[in-house]
């Protein structure tokens, strides 16, 4: 796919700047008064892709950057871009590490910015994104971290924006909220106060660090803006897809050591027969008061909803089978009655032999032999 190649120039970008800041008739914004912004990409065999992503970043127009590219002893042709780009990265290693959380810490010791994000190597970073940042930090200086909207992409085909979602209490993020690296920014000092990422986590770390963030600072110190920040691609070798099912177990994981944070947990006030998505969203749960593995349940199942516009049928039965699983308490068909009547548009706009080719795909890796 073409990169876009909306470029901004440095006198648009201190204009767009100067705005966000009260005053703005004394105050003349210049180069040196815009923040810093440190970029780290991890990298594994990402050859395919890493090109669009550092042109992304390069085609910002800021003029107050750095690039730190983390590669993990890549067997493609991954360096050999690297190398292409060597002048207008910061620092760069290609050796063997322990996976991408690993790799992100590493990047981060060299980080010298007032401003953090990393970036996967086969995301890009909207045009302008530099910008928007840098003035939402500017007009909101309580805040610690910026987010705006994310836009998944593959195969040709960009799907509708996603907004970041938190909200004002963590058990409630945990179940509603939409959080991802690509389009959160934070202030580098107050990301280096919680800490370094779980290394022992390899899917969700984001998740696990946006938790500790909530729970230390709260929701007050993230600033929403209005506007797409990053392209996360969907295609076959990434993660996100291929992965799924370790997605499904680290989610569970996270989610029970949030829960366990709660402390005690009473006896749910409602019995976990009676769950389901649209009682969920029609009142405000006391989600403390819930059964934990009710809680764990509800919250994967919200989290299957809203992937399903993005993922396969097939790879949205895997997260079923393997949420499913995770607990006997979860066998009950109310969870996940809404998600799959809202994939069913996938098979129904199928001709007879097309479902029925697709039913044989979608069991077949279930029939071991």
């Amino acid at each position: 796919m073409p990169i876009k190649r909306d470029f901004v120039s440095v006198q648009q970008g201190l204009a767009t700047v100067a705005k966000g800041i009260e005053n703005t008739s004394r105050i003349k914004v210049t180069q040196h008064d815009l923040p810093k912004i440190s970029i780290v990409i991890p990298n594994l065999n990402g050859g395919d892709f890493i090109e669009e992503a550092l042109l992304s970043i390069l085609e910002q127009g800021y003029p107050r950057s750095e690039i730190i590219i983390i590669d993990g002893g890549s067997t493609d042709h991954s360096v050999e871009i690297i190398k292409k780009y060597e002048p207008q990265l910061k620092y760069w290693v290609s050796e063997p590490d322990r996976g991408q959380a690993h790799a992100i810490n590493k990047g981060l010791r060299h980080a010298i910015g007032e401003l953090f994000d990393w970036t996967n190597s086969d995301d890009r970073i909207a045009p302008g994104t530099f910008w928007k940042v840098a003035k939402a930090f500017e007009e909101y200086p309580e805040a610690y971290a910026v987010c705006g909207y994310m836009t998944y992409f593959g195969g040709g085909h960009y799907q509708k924006p996603v907004r970041m979602t938190v909200f004002d209490k963590l058990e409630k993020t945990l179940v509603y909220g939409s959080l991802s690296g690509p389009s959160m920014y934070f202030r580098l000092n107050k990301f280096r106060e919680l800490g370094e990422l779980d290394e022992r986590l390899h899917y969700c770390f984001d998740l696990e660090f946006w938790y500790r963030f909530i729970e230390k600072y709260g929701v007050g110190r993230l600033q929403f803006i209005d506007g797409n920040l990053s392209f996360f691609r969907l295609h076959p070798d990434s993660k996100t897809v291929g992965q799924l099912i370790k997605f499904g177990e680290e989610q569970y994981i996270i989610h029970r050591s949030v829960i366990q944070s709660f402390g005690q947990i009473a006896v749910p006030l409602i019995p976990i027969e009676s769950l389901n998505i649209t009682s969920a969203y029609q009142r405000d749960w006391d989600f403390p008061n819930l059964n934990p593995t009710s809680f764990v349940a509800l919250a994967m199942q919200q989290h299957l909803e809203r992937m399903h516009v993005c993922l396969s049928f097939l790879s949205i039965l895997k997260w079923f089978l393997i949420s499913f699983k995770l607990s006997p308490l979860q066998r009950n068909w109310r969870f996940y009655l809404l998600p799959l009547r809202a994939i069913r548009w996938k098979i129904i706009t199928s001709s007879f032999v097309a479902k029925q080719e697709k039913l044989r795909r979608m069991f077949s890796p279930f029939h071991l032999t």
